[in-house]
């Protein structure tokens, strides 16, 4: 299992293609995806968290 957190998409497109291209890889599947959204100050107080699934961005 690895965990990724990253700036953007496309490095974890690219890193799943790197782990998939390793030797004795058998396959490499995303299982969860999600991207948070920074908030403006007037909203940090709210103790509500955003975040958006992809398809919403």
């Amino acid at each position: 299992m690895v965990v990724l957190e990253t700036q953007n998409q496309g490095f974890i497109t690219e890193t799943i293609d790197a782990i998939n291209n390793l030797p004795n890889v058998l396959s490499t599947v995303l299982v969860y995806h999600q991207i948070e959204t920074e908030l403006d100050d007037a909203d940090m107080d709210t103790g509500i968290k955003h975040s958006q699934i992809e398809g919403e961005v």
